[in-house]
């Protein structure tokens, strides 16, 4: 209990540094940065580097909005619930920049925000239909969250990462390639990426990292843990990959190949798509293939609800592979 309540009063004290209180919170005057300040990391997203900088400053990434929603009335939204590698948000960038020193131009890059707008003026301009995918896909803003992002919440799926990657990590970090739905393996590593706890089964979700009741056995917290247990995730066993694979090679190259924009994804997406809609396993192109043979993928030999087959990070792995190999 007294670790628990010292971190509490370093966090409290902390931020009574970062957002002075007042009975009139328009008359406040806030420093001109915070005591920590982070250093974005090469290919780091913009949700990770938030979470590193809330936690810097003994806060969590949830209180840290809250603060911001509470100064600035006009940028409120449902800070629990928004991807913030997604949504474009401007204000709260610019709130971020203010009081890191971190450029606008950085921090945007960081963000998948462009490449949403890109996708929802391409697939406007093209008049696509998008009922085509799914039947619960009844807007285009619903179709890329279901086939180009993973979850930023738990209850359904979790945010996926690389155990050797944070393992490797002078300073742990999650990357932003981790977010996009078809990179389903480390091409480090050649492992699968994970989206688990193995410790208690809980999905990975870094911005909830202060809600678990492991906090109170810990003197301080980092993104490399399980926000649930506090399970060191950099701690997993690696799910290789055979590097003679030929569905690692195309993948590999696909995503490697600098000319790979996001109308190329595009093209393997609707593939993909396709692909997902044939009867059964057998139809997939790749029968031969090793994984087909793994029992957390029996269940996929007969007709099932075809959006299951992109919840499974290894039929993800099959179903976009034979796509890029069949495209590219």
């Amino acid at each position: 209990m007294g670790l628990k309540k010292d971190f509490k009063e370093r966090k409290n004290e902390n931020l009574r540094k970062i957002f002075p209180i007042s009975k009139n919170p328009r008359t406040i005057y806030y420093p001109k940065e915070w005591a920590e300040k982070v250093t974005p990391i090469e290919s780091e997203s913009i949700s990770s580097w938030m979470i590193r900088t809330a936690l810097a400053n003994l806060t969590d990434l949830s209180s840290l909005l809250e603060y911001i929603a509470i100064i600035h009335e006009e940028i409120y939204y449902n800070h629990e619930f928004a991807d913030l590698d997604f949504c474009k948000i401007p204000k709260t960038i610019t709130f971020f920049r203010n009081y890191t020193g971190v450029s606008k131009r950085e921090l945007r890059s960081m963000s998948f925000s462009s490449l949403a707008e890109k996708v929802f003026n391409y697939i406007k301009d093209k008049d696509i239909n998008i009922s085509m995918f799914d039947y619960s896909c009844k807007t285009v803003s619903e179709c890329f969250n279901f086939l180009w992002k993973t979850s930023w919440e738990s209850r359904m799926s979790g945010q996926r990462f690389c155990p050797l990657c944070l393992k490797e990590d002078k300073i742990p970090f999650f990357r932003k390639g981790w977010r996009l739905k078809y990179i389903t393996f480390c091409h480090i590593h050649n492992c699968f990426l994970e989206e688990k706890c193995p410790n208690c089964g809980s999905f990975i979700a870094p911005h909830r990292i202060e809600s678990g009741d492991f906090k109170e056995k810990v003197d301080y917290l980092s993104i490399n843990q399980c926000y649930s247990c506090g399970f060191d995730l950099s701690k997993i066993t690696p799910n290789f990959i055979e590097k003679r694979d030929f569905l690692l090679k195309a993948s590999k190259e696909f995503i490697q190949n600098p000319k790979t924009d996001y109308k190329m994804v595009y093209r393997v997406i609707l593939k993909a798509w396709e692909i997902a809609n044939h009867p059964t396993l057998t139809k997939l192109g790749v029968l031969e293939h090793p994984l087909t043979k793994e029992k957390d993928l029996q269940k996929f030999k007969y007709r099932v609800n075809k959006t299951n087959y992109f919840k499974n990070i290894k039929m993800i792995y099959l179903i976009f592979g034979t796509a890029i190999k069949e495209l590219v």
